[in-house]
């Protein structure tokens, strides 16, 4: 089933159950937000003075303003997996993402995760799908990964307007009461082990979602909107104040990418 939305643009409804819906275009999930605030901002400065007007928080930064707050696992496309009965339904292939993870990672890690909590958190680290979302307390590093792809594309700037979302909460889930992830009832923060030194330099939180295919949208969250040609200015802003790659990412990896990044921009084509 299609409709349009504002701009005309086909979008696809899906539901997994009757308490989840939500729209897809092409490969990137783009939603109607019912809740939360939107703020347009046109300079750094205009951004800095809507951070400092709220009350302590978390940030998330992306690079296409219309970007949903969907988790990765709720973005999983199952219409084969169902068909081969590989998969249920999305429960189902969460069990087997989580059961997967943990037998084929304990070769690989030092210290073995003492917790759900924690496994979740080493598999959203790594990149697997989960029902976490990153955050950040910085909105200077929520800022950078809106940003960021000014230096991935050459200093070309993306076709699209960027965001930070701002979600103004003061409390984080016990995770010693609370011990089992997949009993929560309610959207939670959670603060995560420093598993890897990444995780303290972007002083990292996440969103667990109990609902992992349901965009979150609460009156709680305040959506602050880039312009793209604001972009470039805000990036090179915060890279003044020591807010880059090398230092959220901190290892060789990160060093040798920078001079991969500097070698695009000196030689690009």
């Amino acid at each position: 089933m299609f409709f349009k939305d504002p701009s005309g643009n086909a979008l696809e409804f899906i539901s997994f159950n009757d308490d989840s819906k939500f729209f897809r275009i092409e490969n990137s999930h783009f939603g109607i937000w019912e809740n939360m605030n939107e703020i347009r901002v046109n300079t750094f400065y205009e951004f800095l003075d809507v951070v400092l007007k709220h009350d302590r928080g978390y940030y998330r930064g992306v690079k296409n303003s219309a970007y949903t707050l969907l988790t990765k696992l709720g973005r999983a496309d199952l219409t084969t997996a169902i068909r081969l009965g590989l998969n249920k339904d999305l429960r189902d292939f969460e069990k087997t993402v989580i059961d997967t993870f943990k037998r084929c990672a304990r070769p690989f890690i030092d210290k073995t995760p003492n917790s759900d909590w924690e496994w979740l958190a080493l598999m959203q680290h790594h990149g697997a799908p989960t029902r976490l979302l990153d955050w950040t307390a910085n909105p200077l590093v929520a800022l950078y990964f809106a940003t960021e792809d000014i230096w991935r594309n050459r200093g070309q700037i993306s076709d699209n307007d960027a965001a930070v979302y701002y979600y103004g909460v003061n409390r984080v889930v016990n995770t010693q009461t609370h011990s089992d992830p997949f009993a929560i009832q309610e959207t939670c923060v959670f603060a995560p082990p420093h598993i890897t030194p990444r995780v303290a330099a972007q002083q990292a939180y996440f969103t667990l979602h109990p609902i992992p295919e349901q965009p979150f949208d609460t009156k709680e969250i305040t959506k602050i909107v880039f312009a793209k040609n604001v972009k470039s200015l805000c990036n090179d802003a915060i890279r003044r104040l020591g807010i880059e790659r090398g230092n959220l990412f901190p290892g060789l990896d990160s060093i040798a990418e920078k001079f991969n990044v500097v070698c695009n921009l000196l030689y690009a084509d």
